[in-house]
């Protein structure tokens, strides 16, 4: 998959989850993410879809693979943040979120 196709895949499925195809758009970034493990936008997205989904478990392994391909980005940093887990925790919509805390909560 060249650069061109990655991004069209992840504009595809960042659209999907807009309109509410969750599966559908997991599915691609999915794809996108075996397909370019490299890629950060690729796990970003996936990280940010799966956190909205709560699953949390898969959204910070997805923010974690992310931050190690770029740790200074400020957007991975955000979605890492203790302030955004906390949030979603406690919200109770996932009681089986990050117990370890959150690990990859780190600035630069």
């Amino acid at each position: 998959m060249n650069d061109d196709e990655l991004q069209a895949l992840i504009e595809e499925a960042t659209a999907d989850f807009a309109v509410g195809d969750n599966e559908p758009a997991l599915a691609k970034l999915a794809r996108a993410t075996a397909a370019a493990p490299a890629s950060f936008a690729a796990w970003h997205a996936l990280a940010e879809v799966t956190f909205s989904l709560r699953r949390l478990d898969e959204a910070l392994a997805a923010a974690e693979r992310a931050h190690a391909l770029d740790p200074a980005d400020l957007f991975i940093n955000t979605t890492l943040s203790p302030s955004g887990w906390n949030a979603a925790t406690s919200r109770g919509r996932n009681t089986s979120g990050p117990r370890r805390g959150c690990r990859g909560g780190r600035s630069n």
